[in-house]
């Protein structure tokens, strides 16, 4: 959830769907569902926050629950932070990590030592450029030969290889990746198989200097 609760749940459990829908989750006042993904039962997660933290551990550490539980705590948020992302991974995985101002770089998941559910995470970008790249918007696993697509705020759609994006440390900065407008930012993005015709709404992304 975006206030960082965390559960894993049975898919037999979603075997009788109504057409109203079931309950998936007991949710906290004000707290939102943002993300489910299928796990194989000893699969690694990441949790990414906003503020630029990232929390690695094995699925096995949170205990399977009923539809109806609210979970538990997956990472301790700072005051103000949020979760970002959640990704389910494996550690030789590599990550693309993106900023609302369009800085991004890949790190290994590896990079990202273990840490118990619940605990606080490592920092996966630069904290002191947060002010001046934005906040963490997206992560996601990508592989060397697919394309990753950015969406701005202006509706602009921007494809680039995933090769074309350094590897950096976890503390490192990113460069850009996406050159935007005065008043937009990165809205979310996604891989993809590469594909050498690009649709007709897609920009051809091109890496540029950090300013």
């Amino acid at each position: 959830t975006a206030a960082g609760k965390v559960k894993r749940t049975p898919l037999s459990d979603f075997a009788n769907i109504r057409s109203k829908g079931i309950i998936a989750m007991g949710m906290e006042d004000g707290d939102e569902l943002l993300w489910a993904k299928l796990t194989s039962g000893n699969d690694d997660v990441v949790i990414v926050s906003r503020g630029g933290k990232g929390l690695r551990f094995n699925e096995t550490k949170i205990r399977a629950m009923g539809r109806t539980a609210s979970g538990v705590r997956a990472m301790k948020l700072a005051e103000g932070d949020a979760i970002a992302s959640m990704i389910v991974c494996q550690p030789e995985d590599k990550l693309v990590i993106i900023s609302e101002k369009g800085i991004g770089k890949r790190i290994l998941v590896s990079a990202i030592t273990p840490h118990g559910r619940g605990t606080g995470g490592v920092k996966i970008t630069s904290f002191r450029a947060l002010p001046i790249i934005g906040k963490v918007v997206s992560a996601i696993v990508v592989a060397d030969d697919e394309d990753v697509t950015f969406l701005t705020s202006t509706g602009n759609i921007i494809r680039l290889r995933a090769e074309k994006i350094p590897i950096q440390g976890r503390g490192a900065r990113g460069v850009r990746v996406v050159r935007l407008a005065d008043d937009a930012v990165i809205v979310s993005l996604v891989a993809g198989e590469h594909d050498e015709i690009a649709p007709e709404d897609t920009e051809e992304g091109e890496l540029v200097e950090t300013d």
